[in-house]
């Protein structure tokens, strides 16, 4: 049983040895189809590929730092690929009302407007979402532990 796991790790470890070769000798080509193909390949299709491509670039940029300068344009479309999927599913909102940068956290999370009543009463959460009431510091401090993001995230420019 170990012997079967260990052959295919050293298989999945030789296809992934030769997918690189194949990359790298796409990317020196510049073959136009070749390079299309392999960024097919490198795209990123949900949340379990992101790790899995997230865990290459790590162990690429590792050989990188290693002297490794010819797998340079590899660790580059690797990265580009993480970059576009996290873009397109997890959109940084830049200059948003805090209210509308809360609904989306609270919507990444699952979470209804009860689950912010340990921070607020029911009253002050209906103000803030009509418009009637702003955020103080007080429930900032409060939403950015519980949404692990920094207290920034709430605060608008003046």
């Amino acid at each position: 049983m170990a012997e079967n796991t260990a052959n295919n790790a050293n298989q999945s470890e030789t296809r992934g040895i030769a997918k690189e070769k194949v990359i790298m000798f796409a990317i020196k080509k510049k073959s136009q189809y070749l390079v299309l193909e392999l960024l097919n390949n490198l795209k990123v299709k949900n949340d379990s590929d992101l790790e899995d491509k997230l865990a290459y670039a790590e162990g690429l940029g590792i050989r990188l730092n290693n002297g490794e300068r010819q797998i340079e344009p590899l660790y580059d479309l690797v990265c580009e690929a993480i970059e576009v999927y996290e873009q397109n599913q997890y959109p940084i909102i830049e200059n948003s009302d805090p209210v509308d940068i809360l609904r989306f956290l609270m919507d990444q999370n699952g979470h209804e407007r009860k689950d912010l009543y340990d921070i607020a009463s029911k009253s002050i959460w209906s103000d803030i979402f009509n418009g009637k009431r702003q955020l103080n510091l007080n429930q900032i401090k409060a939403l950015a532990k519980k949404y692990n993001v920094s207290v920034d995230t709430f605060i608008t420019d003046l």
